[in-house]
């Protein structure tokens, strides 16, 4: 059986792919109902470049709850600005932080 043209799409759009369009990436808990949202580009030293974006964590980072992860996309403009919290690493020590999303901005 062949795949819909909308599944190879879906099945092609890697990690390196939404970096470069400056996605951020929001993983959603449904059980204990948190949000992290990431930096594509940020990922790309920790994660695969061509690591799937569309397939979600197996389990909660949080409530360890497994197969509720939910994963979408969001392109940030700049009413993002002071609004959007981010999880981003921080440091040599592969220490995370969070912080608004805005120009200032570390990189």
């Amino acid at each position: 059986m062949t795949m819909t043209p909308s599944r190879r799409q879906l099945e092609a759009y890697r990690l390196k792919h939404a970096a470069e369009e400056g996605r951020v990436i929001i993983y959603r808990c449904g059980c204990c109902k948190r949000e992290t949202a990431l930096l594509a580009a940020d990922m790309l030293n920790v994660w695969d470049p061509d690591l799937k974006v569309y397939d979600p964590p197996t389990r909660c980072g949080f409530c360890k709850a497994s197969g509720r992860m939910t994963v979408r996309f969001h392109i940030p403009t700049k009413f993002d600005y002071g609004t959007l919290r981010l999880r981003r690493p921080a440091g040599r020590r592969q220490l995370w932080k969070w912080e608004m999303f805005g120009p200032g901005m570390a990189d």
